[in-house]
């Protein structure tokens, strides 16, 4: 899945994907080279696994937390190496267990909010194949395992050959479109609308984002660029949604 994210930008190297930096300003020159796009990162790919994964973590939260604007003096930002910090991202990563799991055996608790920056969604359900939604066909002489798994290689062999053409299309139709944020703004208000969840502040931010990825989504479809169709897609984010921890 990871794969199928960076495809979009054209960010897989030779090496595959970015595995997590392990210091805070590692985390920040990451971010600021995947500025105004997705941040991916390969847990796998991080060979030295010097620090452990929920400190990391912890590092890219408050890193995320503290990209809001705020008025502070220059001299503390120059003696704390602060300028420059502005980055607009969605960092995305995947795990054995959740980040959340991850923070409570290691004898800590998520931080009020850290859901909002860091919402945990479980790769699959109970009724799903792995990764995959919905009835698959075996291929002739393979397991269903074995076919989902065929699947699951062959989109990322696809991701890398292809990598880098959706984001460049989509951004062509929507430079051109002048009433491309009203589209936005109206596909976020119908997710907002048709999704109910509960009245507090972080179900509705996490719903919030939901809604934007919605919202991208379908104007990739208006513009021919995602061959999809807007219902399932609605039902898949709305999915992940009622899914995420």
């Amino acid at each position: 899945m990871l794969y199928a994210a960076a495809s979009v930008a054209g960010l897989i190297s030779d090496d595959g994907l970015p595995g997590w930096a392990d210091s805070e300003a590692g985390l920040e020159d990451q971010a600021r080279g995947h500025r105004d796009c997705s941040m991916p990162l390969d847990d796998s790919g991080d060979g030295s696994h010097k620090v452990p994964l929920h400190v990391k973590a912890r590092a890219l939260e408050f890193m995320v937390a503290r990209n809001r604007p705020r008025r502070l003096a220059k001299r503390y930002e120059r003696a704390n190496a602060l300028q420059g910090r502005e980055w607009r991202i969605i960092a995305q990563s995947s795990s054995e267990a959740a980040l959340s799991q991850i923070a409570i055996k290691a004898g800590q608790r998520r931080l009020g909010g850290e859901e909002v920056r860091l919402t945990d969604v479980p790769a699959s359900d109970s009724v799903s194949v792995g990764i995959i939604d919905g009835k698959i066909k075996c291929l002739a002489g393979r397991t269903l395992r074995e076919t989902t798994q065929k699947l699951v290689d062959q989109i990322r062999i696809d991701a890398e050959i292809n990598q880098g053409f959706p984001l460049r299309a989509f951004l062509r139709s929507y430079v051109k479109d002048v009433t491309a944020l009203a589209k936005v703004k109206r596909y976020k208000e119908q997710f907002e609308r048709e999704v109910t969840v509960s009245s507090s502040n972080a179900a509705l931010r996490i719903r919030s984002n939901f809604a934007l990825i919605w919202a991208a989504a379908a104007l990739a479809i208006d513009y021919g660029v995602l061959p999809w169709k807007k219902r399932p897609t609605f039902k898949a984010v709305e999915k992940c949604l009622r899914q995420a921890n």
